[in-house]
């Protein structure tokens, strides 16, 4: 018997709720980000939303330790979906928090979730052409563009820095991922 994509995307929300109570659902975590259960897709902490949170857990659990072939091949799926969920939720949580640091907003260490940390941090030196140098901006931009390929890729810059006179400032980041 075959089932349609869609028959089975609205088969998953009955068998959750039939099958799980919203208390079964755990925080998703990974790399020492917890994502707390209202935080997580949808928003919110309603019972359908946890339900199926639990029946994925378990599918999750069950995909890790079984043997048949054909439900091992979901746990590639399943380990990336878990980390573009973490992951999605530390950079929302870090733009959050660094948004209320650069306003100058008091950010007590109660607001910063478990996994997270407020470190005060030099800010990152930019390199661009010179002010006032005379070359067209087309040519500006694909001489900063490069420039920051080859920083990123091998570490070694072309173009001076701008000189910064800001001193550290707090940033919010992940505990152990300094970016």
């Amino acid at each position: 018997v075959s089932l349609a994509l869609e028959d089975f995307l609205l088969l998953v929300p009955l068998i959750a709720e039939r099958g799980f109570r919203p208390e079964e659902a755990a925080s998703f975590a990974d790399f020492g980000v917890k994502v707390p259960l209202e935080a997580g897709p949808g928003g919110g902490g309603g019972g359908p939303r946890l339900q199926a949170q639990a029946l994925l857990q378990h599918l999750g659990t069950v995909a890790a330790s079984s043997k048949i072939p054909a439900v091992r091949v979901v746990r590639p799926a399943l380990g990336r979906a878990l980390r573009l969920l973490v992951l999605g939720y530390a950079r929302a949580t870090v733009a959050a928090l660094n948004g209320r640091l650069e306003m100058d907003d008091a950010v007590k260490d109660e607001d910063i979730p478990e996994g997270f940390e407020v470190v005060n941090k030099r800010p990152e030196p930019v390199y661009r052409v010179p002010e006032g140098f005379p070359i067209p901006e087309s040519q500006r931009i694909c001489a900063e563009l490069l420039d920051h390929v080859l920083g990123r890729a091998l570490g070694i810059h072309f173009l001076e820095p701008l000189v910064s006179t800001e001193g550290p400032r707090p940033r919010a980041l992940v505990v152990g991922h300094p970016d």
